[in-house]
């Protein structure tokens, strides 16, 4: 059996299509006005189709679709909206993936030249505790810590723990197929040489790996279930949240007659 995106089995029905994940960047949510917002929407899939992507902003289409997966602009007070995407494979223009999941931007006034330059806003201070006595809009937005040990050169990371995303490819599959489980940390550069654990139904799957690909060759239907990953940064004993759990659906055998 030839495999199409749309996965063409018995009768004619169509079996699965890859479900986009859209990731924003910088990595929050809440963003200034004007600074650069870049949204890339990933389409994983067993061959190296080419995709026409289209982006969406509540709903609405926001440019024309184009080949490249990555769109970036300018953040104005109108894009506080839930943006998605969607992508159709080049083997067709009638079929497109269902939508990606929603990334919901809030934009509120400018940043400072201090945020943009990747300053530390706050100086050092001796306490473990920050206080703000009185708060301005300039102080909305997402914060972390680091600490340095006196007498040493060693100097944390920032206190906030990393959330995964895991992917499933592909997530709805016939018994007897391959499917691959990969845990992905935005802004983490790619893979992370650091193990990797699995979970099914809240519980752990397979020892650790230091790969963040999970594959089983051949499923069967009691492969069937929620799944969820995390990973634990090497060098700082940094354990991840645990991903939201993700639903892998195996049918009967594929009737590969055709």
């Amino acid at each position: 059996l030839h495999y199409l995106h749309f996965f063409i089995c018995g009768n004619l029905k169509y079996c699965s299509m890859p479900t986009p994940y859209l990731i924003v960047k910088p990595e929050r949510t809440a963003v200034f006005i004007g600074e650069t917002v870049t949204l890339t929407c990933e389409i994983e899939t067993r061959e190296n189709t080419e995709w026409t992507y289209s982006w969406f902003k509540d709903e609405t289409a926001v440019q024309p679709s184009t080949n490249h997966n990555v769109y970036t602009f300018k953040a104005k007070s109108g894009d506080s909206a839930a943006f998605t995407c969607k992508g159709t494979p080049s083997t067709t223009d009638s079929i497109t993936t269902e939508p990606s999941n929603t990334v919901s931007l809030s934009v509120s006034g400018e940043c400072s030249e201090e945020r943009q330059s990747g300053k530390p806003d706050y100086p050092s201070s001796s306490s473990q505790e920050y206080i703000i006595s009185s708060v301005t809009d300039y102080d909305r937005g997402e914060y972390s810590c680091s600490g340095t040990v006196r007498g040493t050169s060693l100097e944390s990371h920032i206190s906030s723990k990393p959330k995964p995303v895991l992917i499933i490819t592909p997530n709805q599959l016939f018994s007897g197929e391959r499917v691959t489980f990969k845990c992905v940390i935005q802004g983490g550069g790619g893979q992370i040489n650091s193990p990797y654990s699995w979970y099914k139904q809240g519980d752990p799957v397979s020892p650790y790996r230091s790969s963040q690909e999970y594959i089983i060759s051949s499923v069967t239907g009691s492969h069937s279930g929620e799944y969820s990953c995390s990973v634990t940064v090497r060098g700082i004993s940094l354990e991840s949240q645990i991903s939201s759990a993700v639903t892998l659906t195996v049918f009967g055998e594929c009737d590969q007659s055709l």
